[in-house]
């Protein structure tokens, strides 16, 4: 590996606040979308405060999509949380597959045109 421009606790304060939207981190240390992607595989604490942030956007869209559903009652967001999130109350999208038994009937014996 080539040598590291940035230190790992440069690249930790880069990551906080950031959401995990890689072009922001990336433009706070003046590195490529590449080199971030190389420090985030390179060193486990990275990663981790990088998987802390991108969980934050994730929180945060989570929370938008239950105020839209609950306070607003917006049916589509009401549909999308019962099929994710209702799924132990019997909420979701089944597919239902078929199956089709077939019996069939395999005789053993002597070919044409041999003798009994």
């Amino acid at each position: 590996m080539g040598k590291t421009k940035r230190t790992k606790e440069q690249i930790i304060k880069a990551i906080q606040g950031s959401r995990g939207i890689k072009t922001h981190i990336s433009s706070r240390l003046k590195v490529c979308r590449q080199t971030l992607d190389e420090y985030i595989r390179r060193w486990p604490e990275v990663a981790e405060a990088y998987e802390i942030e991108e969980g934050a956007l994730l929180d945060s869209a989570e929370s938008t999509l239950y105020r839209l559903a609950i306070e607003e009652a917006s049916e589509k967001s009401l549909l999308f949380l019962l099929e994710r999130k209702g799924r132990s109350r019997g909420y979701g999208r089944h597919q239902e597959h078929q199956h089709q038994l077939v019996d069939f009937v395999v005789e053993v014996g002597k070919g044409e045109g041999e003798d009994s």
